[in-house]
């Protein structure tokens, strides 16, 4: 018999089955003793044509049914199931940041609220606070289009629609860069905020309902946390992070958007008598180095099946370290790895900036004898920095070359965008009330573990198994009134042969 819970349908042929299977029980009750129900006979025919009917009422009844529920529903369907709980996509957002102002006079200038600067993509930008600046001093500006295209690294250079009065023509992105920018959320965005909201429905005041007013409140926020009597008796700590962009991996939502958006919202949607402290969390880097198993390269003596390491030998390892740093840099082509073996011309190596985040592969076209360190010149630069072009430096890990490495990469750093901050006490007397809600057991952990080997474990059918190399850093818990948390962010990250 069926689970009565599960929601089953049946095919063509089980509904020409069952009719056939009926009509000849029920001619034997008659008296007729081998009644003919095969292929070619009417009561065939008959129960065909009922089971593609049936078939076909049973599909539109299973899409109906699925479009009711919030694990299943599609498009409008969940959009429509969203807003019967007041929730809906949440939009696109501008970026923030400052620029550095450059002018061709010793005494400040006046410089407008909403003056405007374009971006080579073409994107507006408008200063937010108007006032008199001198040269070398920070603008903040946002966006005036919306979506992560807004988002861009130190050093870009933006245009003056209408420079003002003894103002360059063009102004850099001050350190930092311009950050907030977020494109509609996706139909899985809302569907995972759908879920949380049943998981823990808000209301009455509690931690869910003061994370999704903080959520609320601005595009900057990514997610909500909560931190019940971690300070005592009526005191809470609301923690807001900001989702990473592709070059720029911190969750540190900025200062102002605090204090003047996401803290009011909080504060006044709940009793005066709460003592609530709104922060964002501060960036808490973690170098990841994993072994990974993957197939053996077709270059290999004897060959393998490919799909993984790209080289026979994959170079460079370092089996005492786990991992394989840069020890003297001559510039971005030319410079020495501690590595256990030496190198061979042709091998293929790669390097993950920790600065943006990039993805660097190259061939080794030259190789100097003695080492360890080894001393190598490879095709392709490795840039900390694709803006300013800064080489890689010492102490950065290089790492072999593998025929889906940016997947491996992807799925670290993304793997990083859903993680939380971490605990704020370790005081018995506060614990377990005090403990961060959502718990990080469940969603968004807060320490780097086998979340991030399952992530790797799931990039690719290829990947054998997942490990990491050291283990990674512990994010520590910040206690005291009113610091914020650390959160996890991603720092050195290399791969090697397990």
């Amino acid at each position: 018999m069926a689970d009565p819970k599960e929601f089953t349908t049946k095919t063509r042929e089980q509904i020409r089955g069952d009719y056939t299977r009926t009509v000849k029980n029920g001619l034997i009750n008659l008296g007729i003793a081998n009644p003919n129900v095969s292929e070619g006979t009417l009561d065939y025919i008959r129960g065909d044509a009922l089971g593609a009917f049936g078939e076909e009422i049973y599909n539109l009844v299973s899409v109906k049914a699925n479009a009711q529920l919030p694990d299943s529903a599609l498009d409008d369907d969940l959009i429509r199931l969203a807003k019967i709980v007041g929730l809906d996509l949440r939009p696109a957002g501008p970026s923030q940041g400052f620029i550095i102002l450059q002018t061709s006079v010793s005494v400040p200038v006046a410089i407008p609220a909403g003056s405007q600067l374009l971006d080579p993509a073409g994107l507006s930008y408008e200063v937010l606070v108007g006032g008199a600046y001198g040269s070398g001093d920070l603008v903040s500006i946002r966006a005036v289009d919306t979506g992560s295209r807004t988002n861009l690294p130190e050093g870009t250079t933006l245009r003056w629609s209408s420079a003002p009065p003894f103002v360059a023509a063009t102004a850099l992105v001050a350190s930092g860069g311009l950050l907030g920018g977020v494109d509609q959320e996706t139909i899985e965005g809302l569907r995972a905020r759908l879920l949380d909201y049943y998981r823990n429905p808000p209301g009455g005041g509690n931690w869910s309902q003061v994370n999704l007013t903080a959520e609320n409140s601005s595009t900057f926020v990514q997610k909500s946390f909560a931190y019940p009597a971690v300070y005592g008796p009526s005191t809470l700590h609301v923690v807001v992070v900001g989702a990473p962009t592709t070059t720029n991996k911190s969750r540190t939502v900025p200062s102002d958007i605090v204090e003047t958006v996401v803290k009011p919202a909080v504060l006044g949607a709940f009793p005066e008598f709460a003592d609530i402290v709104v922060t964002s969390a501060d960036s808490f880097t973690v170098a990841t180095t994993f072994g990974l198993s993957l197939p053996t390269s077709k270059r290999a003596s004897p060959p393998g099946p490919g799909g993984g390491w790209l080289d026979g030998t994959p170079w460079p390892t370092n089996a005492s370290l786990g991992y394989a740093p840069v020890t003297t840099v001559n510039s971005a082509v030319d410079f020495f790895v501690n590595a256990d073996a030496a190198p061979v011309v042709g091998q293929r190596v790669c390097y993950v900036s920790p600065t943006n985040y990039k993805l660097y592969r190259a061939k080794i076209t030259q190789v100097f004898g003695g080492g360890p360190p080894y001393r190598i010149v490879i095709d392709t630069g490795f840039f900390r920095s694709n803006t300013t072009n800064d080489p890689l430096q010492t102490a950065d890990w290089v790492f072999p070359d593998a025929e889906r490495m940016d997947a491996y990469v992807a799925a670290v750093l993304n793997a990083f965008a859903t993680m939380g901050p971490a605990e704020k006490t370790t005081i018995p007397g506060l614990l377990p009330r005090a403990y961060r809600k959502p718990q990080k057991e469940f969603s968004w952990p807060s320490q780097v573990g086998s979340y991030f080997l399952r992530a790797l474990y799931e990039s690719g059918e290829e990947v054998f198994d997942a490990d990491f190399n050291v283990t990674p850093d512990v994010v520590p818990v910040v206690s005291g009134y009113p610091l914020a948390p650390y959160i996890a962010v991603p720092g050195l990250l290399a791969f090697y042969p397990q």
